[in-house]
Order: structure tokens, then sequence, then C-alpha cells
């Protein structure tokens, strides 16, 4: 059962890693992913770091 599940797991992420990736970037993940993605802070006053 293990074997089967590493050798899917591999077969899915190995192509995906190489071609959009699996992690997004250093500088998306400091301002928070909820700014990349929506646009605007999900919590205020939480966030640390300056949003772009």
């Amino acid at each position: 059962m293990f074997v089967w599940v590493f050798g899917t797991g591999l077969i899915l992420f190995l192509p995906i890693k190489y071609t959009v990736g699996l992690r997004v970037s250093r500088e998306e993940e400091l301002a928070g992913l909820d700014v990349g993605e929506h646009g605007m802070e999900a919590y205020r006053g939480v966030q640390i770091f300056t949003t772009m």
C-alpha cells in the first residue's frame, strides 16, 4: 500500500513541481497569501510586514 501511494504521489507531484511549482515566492509568503490571492489582509492588525 505504501509503495503504491508513494509512487502515485511522485507521478502526480513531480510534473507539477517542474511546471507551475508547488510553492509561492518568498516575497509573497512574507507579505501574506491573503494579500497575494485576494488583495487584502484577512485579519486587521495581525500582519507584521507591510503589504504591497
